[in-house]
């Protein structure tokens, strides 16, 4: 039976610290996003939003597509060679990763330029239809800037920081996009048009710049430490790199599929207005998926190291701490989102408060999933892509049928109940494999504890504020002061149970996000 030893303190203060940082950088993630939709929807109204975001969500799914898994292929042998020595291979990785990623963006880039017209015939009709079709075809030349762009700042968490991550993807990008949107609608005298679509994907093409200059930073740094080496065969590494990557192309796919395939059902069954509503409504779930990935970011080169050198023990209890952290900051949120969804939504206009329900179900998926924790991380850094790759392909297959059968009846609720349950099967499958995967077991009592905290010192006091001054912006301003008091007080009497005293004393000792080859 495995122990439960906790691993030295330099890998929970590594966890900490750059869960910390990414935590932020999440945060601002959210907002920002927030921030852009509200001013998309604020121009353009449900119909003209919906056109531009199915239109950002075929050029998500395409582009995502172009990655090949390669961004994951990289934190995990990056991490996974410094802790060997082997940092001389990391020059040859990016040869036999990014080659075939800059062909593939070519390729599929100008097939949707060339098929925008038949996409848009598909996710919309009439006018909408049209109006999606040119957005696509001024995004699809950005289609492999993108890809190679992801591909290059999630590999640079291979070398143990997140701070490219935060510093470039987190919050510059997103902070430029916000900017140039708003003033490409200030400045178009319609839609937005052009303007719109190159303020929104000309970010993605500038960040790929600094983001390269600091991989190849982290790269040289890590380099100049690793021993000297015979030369390692291009054959050698490139069947090892694409022999976990390539099922995780397919991952990767069916994740991005499941995060924007009910946008599009609802766009080519109901219309373009409503998908419009649904995907403004759902951009509060920015918020808490991102928080989740703060955590599993850094979690996972941190235990492909432990891994590497054989310590399930560690690996388990920095496992479990992630899991307990990572509720401790999404289900307080989520609690506030349930409560107030009408106030939440009324932020983008009357009519987008009709997702009220829809949201709420969401929400419970995304705690629910916090919960079970990010067990998926851990089993990939195990080296089981193609399990992960199997959880993905059951997971879409439960989003699709589940979509399929209400979303035409029911709409966004439909379109919700389905997406949530795709949110909790794919948390609940890789925990429930985690044992065999990894030697790791999954569930500890920090998780359940988290959950009544937030609860009660967070739920309860913003079903209290609802209740004196109604689902309106005013009780939100006061669900959230009590909520912020009632977490503190349980965060403080149950601070050994949600293991914060570790959380706290990780920052007290000296040391930086948790870089391997500096940052």
């Amino acid at each position: 039976m495995t122990s439960t030893r906790a691993p030295a303190s330099s890998d929970l203060g590594r966890l900490a610290r750059g869960g910390t940082l990414n935590f932020v950088g999440a945060l601002a993630y959210g907002v920002l996003n927030f921030a852009l939709v509200v001013i998309v929807t604020a121009k353009l109204g449900a119909d003209g939003t919906g056109e531009f975001l199915l239109a950002i969500a075929a050029f998500n799914i395409v582009a995502k597509m172009c990655e090949l898994g390669a961004s994951t292929g990289f934190v995990r042998l990056i991490s996974h060679d410094l802790e060997l020595g082997l940092g001389r291979r990391i020059p040859v990785l990016l040869r036999v990763g990014l080659v075939p990623v800059a062909v593939v963006g070519v390729v599929l880039g100008a097939a949707m330029g060339l098929a925008a017209g038949a996409i848009g015939d598909i996710v919309a009709d009439g006018s909408s239809a049209d109006g999606v079709a040119d957005h696509l075809r001024v995004l699809a030349p950005f289609v492999p800037i993108a890809a190679l762009y992801s591909v290059v700042v999630q590999g640079t968490r291979g070398f143990g920081t997140m701070r490219a991550t935060v510093t470039i993807e987190r919050i510059a990008k997103p902070l430029a996009q916000v900017v140039l949107v708003a003033a490409a609608l200030v400045l178009a005298s319609d839609d937005g048009g052009v303007l719109l679509d190159l303020a929104w994907a000309g970010p993605v093409a500038v960040a790929t710049i600094p983001a390269a200059a600091w991989f190849a930073r982290l790269a040289g740094a890590a380099m100049a430490r690793s021993p000297e080496l015979a030369p390692p065969s291009p054959r050698a590494v490139a069947a090892e790199f694409w022999r976990f990557s390539a099922p995780r192309a397919l991952s990767q796919l069916f994740a991005v599929a499941v995060l924007w395939f009910d946008t599009l059902l609802i766009g080519a069954l109901r219309s373009a207005e409503e998908a419009g509503v649904y995907a403004a409504s759902t951009r509060y779930l920015l918020i808490g998926t991102f928080t989740a990935d703060a955590v599993s970011q850094v979690l996972g080169p941190n235990v492909s190291r432990l891994l590497a050198r054989g310590d399930r023990s560690g690996g388990e209890h920095l496992y479990r701490a992630a899991t307990t952290w990572q509720l401790c900051l999404v289900a307080p949120v989520y609690a506030v989102v349930i409560v107030f969804a009408p106030a939440l939504l009324g932020v983008f206009g009357e009519e987008f408060t009709t997702a009220t329900t829809a949201l709420v179900i969401l929400s419970i998926g995304i705690i629910v999933s916090a919960g079970l924790g990010p067990a998926d991380t851990v089993v990939l850094m195990a080296g089981r892509s193609r399990l992960s790759l199997l959880n993905s392909a059951v997971t879409l297959m439960v989003n699709l049928v589940g979509n399929l059968l209400l979303t035409p009846r029911h709409g966004i609720l439909g379109a919700a109940i389905a997406w949530s349950a795709s949110i909790v099967v794919v948390a609940a499958l890789p925990a429930m494999q985690l044992r065999r995967a990894a030697g790791i077991r999954p569930f500890g009592g920090g998780s359940l504890v988290a959950l009544v905290a937030a609860a009660v010192g967070v739920g309860l006091p913003c079903v209290l504020a609802r209740a004196l001054l109604g689902p309106t912006l005013a009780g939100l301003a006061l669900g959230a002061v009590l909520g912020m008091a009632g977490g503190a007080i349980a965060a403080g009497l149950l601070r050994e149970r949600l293991q914060l005293g570790e959380l706290v004393g990780a920052f007290r000792s000296p040391g930086s996000d948790g870089a391997l080859a500096g940052s």
